[in-house]
C-alpha cells in the first residue's frame, strides 16, 4: 500500500495540470486546438475535423442571420429588394436549427444555398449592418465565415479543410475538456483543462481548482469593441476584465504562476484601424486612437493594476498573441511550459503544506465551497519584458 501511495505521489508530481480561463469567446477553445497540433501526434482527430467542418457551416448560417436581424432593428434597408425572399428562408432555416439543438446536415448546405448566402452578404445594406457590428453580438470571423460560405459547401470540403479553416471554426465549450500530453523533457505529463467562458458556466469552475499548477487567462483584445453574447449591452474587454478581478481575488491562486495571453491581435489590428481605440466603457484612454502600441499599454495596464491590487509583489508574464496562428503559440505556450517546467525543478520554491492549508482554509470560507482541498500552491517570480515595439504587431509578443 505504503508503495502503491509513494508510486501515485511521484506520477501526481509530474503532472502539470494548466487551467484555462477566460470569458466567452476569449479564444480559448483555439489555444486548446493548437495544442493538439503543436504536441499531439496526429493533431486533431477525424472526428475532430468532421465537427469542424460541420461548425463552419454552422457559423455562416448563424452570421448572416444575425446581420439580417440587426439590419431590421438598425432601420436600414436592403438595396436589392429580391434578397428579401433570401433573408427570410435564413432567419426561417436559423430558427429551425436553434429549434432542433442540432447542427446543419450536409445536404442542408448546398452549393445554390451557399450561392446565396453569399449574394445577400454582398448586398449593400447587410455590408453597412456589418459596419455597425459593434453595436450588437456577433461572432469574431464573420467575414471569414460569408466569404469562404461557397467553399464550405463543396463536396471536398471536409478533406481539404485547412488551418484557418480550423482555427476559426466556432464551437462553445460545453462543460470540460481536457488535453493531456506527455514530453520526455522532464517526464512530465502536461494536462491543459479547458472550462466554459459563459457566465452561467463560471460557477463550476470552482471544482477545476484542485493541484492547478499554472493558471492561464485569455482576453481577447478586440473585445473593446465587441459586445457579450448573453448580454448585449455589455463590453467584452470590460466583462474580461471582470473575471480576471474574480479570479486573481481568490486565496487558491495568489501564489500559483499566472499567465495573461492578450489574443486576437490580428483582429485588433484591423478593427483599431477601423474605428480607433476611445468607448464610452473606456473613457479614461487619454492615447491616440489608432495608435496600437498606446492602446496594447493600456490595456495591458489595466490587467497588470487587477494583479498588483490583488496579489501584490508578484509579477504578470503577459503575451500579445493571435491564437489561431501556429507561431504565436508555439513561442507563447513554448515559454510558459518552460518557465513551469523551472520552476517544479526546485521544490524548495514550493510552500509549505501548512501554508497552503492557510490559504485553502480561507479560499474556502470565502467560497463557501469544500472542493479546494488539495491545492498545489507555488511561489513564482516572474520577469517582465516590454518589447513590442511600433505599431507593427510580430509573433508572440511578450510583454
Amino acid at each position: 500500500m505504503d508503495r502503491f501511495l509513494r508510486e501515485e505521489e511521484e506520477a501526481r508530481q509530474k503532472e502539470v495540470k494548466i487551467l484555462l480561463l477566460g470569458a466567452g469567446e476569449s479564444g480559448k477553445s483555439t489555444v486548446i486546438k493548437q495544442c493538439k497540433m503543436l504536441y499531439i501526434k496526429g493533431g486533431m482527430t477525424k472526428e475532430e475535423r468532421h465537427a469542424s467542418a460541420a461548425a463552419l457551416k454552422n457559423n455562416a448560417l448563424e452570421t448572416i442571420a444575425t446581420l439580417c436581424v440587426q439590419r431590421e432593428k438598425l432601420g436600414i434597408e436592403l438595396a436589392d429588394p429580391v434578397h428579401k425572399a433570401t433573408e427570410a428562408s435564413i432567419l426561417e432555416q436559423f430558427a429551425g436549427l436553434q429549434g432542433k439543438g442540432s447542427g446543419l446536415q450536409t445536404t442542408e448546405f448546398s452549393l445554390e444555398w451557399a450561392h446565396s448566402i453569399f449574394l445577400l452578404w454582398q448586398d449593400a445594406g447587410i455590408q453597412a449592418t456589418y459596419a455597425r457590428r459593434d453595436e450588437y453580438h456577433l461572432l469574431d470571423c464573420a467575414q471569414f465565415y460569408l466569404d469562404e460560405c461557397e467553399r464550405f459547401a463543396e463536396d471536398d470540403f471536409e478533406d481539404e479543410l485547412t488551418e484557418e479553416d480550423l482555427m476559426s471554426a466556432r464551437m462553445q465549450t460545453i462543460g470540460v475538456e481536457e488535453t493531456t500530453w506527455h514530453e520526455r523533457d522532464g517526464d512530465l505529463t502536461f494536462k491543459l483543462i479547458d472550462v466554459a467562458g459563459q457566465r452561467s458556466a463560471r460557477k463550476k469552475w470552482i471544482q477545476w481548482f484542485d493541484d492547478v499548477k499554472a493558471l492561464l487567462f485569455l482576453a481577447g483584445l478586440s473585445g473593446y469593441s465587441q459586445r457579450v453574447m448573453e448580454d448585449a449591452s455589455s463590453n467584452r474587454l470590460q466583462e474580461s476584465l471582470d473575471v480576471f478581478e474574480e479570479i486573481t481575488k481568490l486565496d487558491a491562486f495568489k501564489n500559483t504562476p499566472v499567465f495573461l495571453f492578450l489574443n486576437k491581435k490580428d483582429l485588433f489590428e484591423t478593427v483599431l484601424k477601423e474605428r480607433g481605440f476611445g468607448t464610452k466603457t473606456f473613457t479614461d484612454y487619454k492615447g491616440e486612437p489608432h495608435n496600437m502600441h498606446q492602446a496594447l499599454e493600456y490595456i495591458k495596464q489595466l490587467y497588470v493594476d487587477i494583479y498588483a491590487r490583488n496579489c501584490p509583489g508578484r509579477e504578470l508574464q503577459t503575451f500579445v498573441v493571435a491564437a489561431r496562428l501556429r507561431m504565436d503559440m508555439k513561442l507563447a505556450f513554448g515559454e510558459l511550459k518552460q518557465t513551469v517546467k523551472e520552476l517544479y525543478k526546485n521544490p524548495a520554491k514550493q510552500e509549505s503544506a501548512k501554508s497552503r492549508k492557510r490559504a485553502l482554509k480561507k479560499a474556502n470560507s470565502l467560497r463557501g465551497e469544500k472542493k479546494f482541498e488539495g491545492t498545489k500552491i507555488v511561489e513564482h517570480k516572474i520577469i517582465t519584458d516590454d518589447e513590442y515595439g511600433s505599431n507593427t504587431i510580430r509573433a508572440a509578443t511578450k510583454t
